[in-house]
């Protein structure tokens, strides 16, 4: 496999290791591999010396860390991004639509009405483009699985690709805050327009 691992009989390797009918070491693959640790922890309650793997490559774990808390972030990022744009098409909406607000205040409407008016808009806008983005991901991930790699040995294998229910929840649920949070300001302002002022604009 590499430079560190050589495969021979098992008669072989116990003549040069002149240790007797003996096995030193037994490696078990789980399909789960982060069931590792609960395995380990229930064979060395039956008395063996077993290590899971994170216990064995402690720099794959803070790979993997790094790895995960790189992309949240960049997902934050990305998400803040579209969080500035939200909030400049809400502006845009308040000043265009500036007679409308004033005709809606003439008609008995108060500042708090308007202001859940455009909240409930930005609300939806992020709901809609996180409903969306989930769609498109889930496309195109189920796509990439049916992608062929070349592994370290060699041989061809399907490109992994974890998919999580869970992030989809929380990002759409972060998507909607973040969009109600872009449009305070604007449906504040909104809110606080001069009816009279208004319907001249």
């Amino acid at each position: 496999m590499d430079e560190g691992v050589t495969y021979v009989s098992l008669e072989t390797v116990r003549g040069f290791l002149d240790k007797g009918d003996v096995v030193t070491t037994v490696e078990i693959k789980l399909d789960d591999p982060f069931q590792a640790q609960a395995a380990a922890e229930k064979l060395r309650s039956y008395g063996y010396n077993a290590k899971d793997w994170q216990q064995l490559y402690p720099d794959i774990v803070r790979t993997l860390a790094f790895e995960r808390t790189q992309n949240a972030i960049t997902m934050l990022l990305l998400m803040i991004i579209a969080t500035f744009g939200i909030a400049s098409i809400m502006n845009m909406l308040v000043q265009e639509k500036t007679r409308e607000i004033g005709m809606l205040m003439a008609l008995g409407a108060t500042p708090a009405n308007i202001a859940r008016l455009f909240l409930l808009e930005s609300g939806t806008l992020g709901f809609m483009g996180a409903i969306l983005g989930c769609a498109l991901g889930l496309i195109v991930s189920l796509q990439l699985r049916g992608v062929q790699i070349q592994n370290a040995m060699g041989e061809m294998m399907n490109l992994p690709i974890a998919i999580n229910p869970m992030d989809f929840v929380v990002f759409t649920i972060l998507s909607v805050l973040l969009s109600v949070a872009a449009g305070y300001f604007p449906a504040r302002k909104a809110s606080l327009l001069d009816p009279v002022i208004a319907l001249k604009g």
